[in-house]
């Protein structure tokens, strides 16, 4: 009897399953255009709030994340540097005491900043886009160089896959992918946060990585 009466209760489970419906809810937010870069041949594009936390024009109080492209909608002039420093003050209460001229600097280097993100995160999307060898591993606590960079480009780059480790010491493949992003030349250790210096210990690692074949 109490066979049965699970057969049953197990019948009616399956049967409730069933019918619930499945939705698949499509992402219908508007595609947006980095107003840095839209008008290069490979444009930056991104849904929601821009991805690029680093650069001069992030803000968390927009749909967009961009207070260029909210400034835009509002007027064909472009942002000016009094206005970012006005929405960075709020922002980040410590630029109170800051005189204009290192908000100037200050707002430079994060525009140097954001376009080495955007840059970065172009290159290992057009490397997801080729047929180029995918099936390099990486196993973390073998080399802190390379720990170190794997766990910055986790942490920042939702695109970012362990087997494009093995071409982020091609700084040629780099600056050919990326030399219409910029109007200055960008370095590829300087997008991964690295000095000139640790950007070569890191290189010697992963080639000696590489060419061991202990992955």
């Amino acid at each position: 009897m109490a066979q049965a009466t699970k057969k049953k209760l197990k019948k009616r489970q399956v049967k409730q399953a069933a019918a619930i419906p499945v939705r698949v809810i499509e992402d219908t937010r508007p595609v947006n255009l980095c107003p840095e870069l839209e008008n290069d041949a490979e444009p930056f594009k991104f849904r929601g709030q821009c991805p690029i936390t680093r650069c001069q024009y992030c803000t968390t109080s927009s749909p967009t994340g961009c207070m260029a492209l909210d400034r835009r909608e509002a007027s064909d002039r472009s942002i000016s540097h009094k206005e970012i420093a006005y929405y960075k003050r709020g922002l980040f209460p410590e630029l109170r005491d800051y005189d204009q001229k290192q908000l100037d600097t200050s707002i430079r280097q994060a525009q140097t900043r954001a376009k080495a993100a955007v840059a970065l995160n172009s290159y290992i999307a057009q490397l997801d886009d080729t047929d180029c060898d995918k099936t390099f591993t990486y196993q973390q606590g073998k080399n802190p160089w390379i720990d170190h960079v794997h766990n910055y480009m986790a942490q920042t780059f939702p695109g970012y896959r362990p087997w494009m480790m093995a071409y982020l010491d091609d700084a040629t493949r780099f600056r050919a992918a990326v030399k219409k992003i910029a109007d200055v030349e960008i370095q590829l250790g300087t997008t991964l946060r690295l000095t000139p210096k640790k950007y070569l210990g890191f290189c010697a690692a992963l080639r000696k990585l590489k060419q061991s074949g202990e992955k």
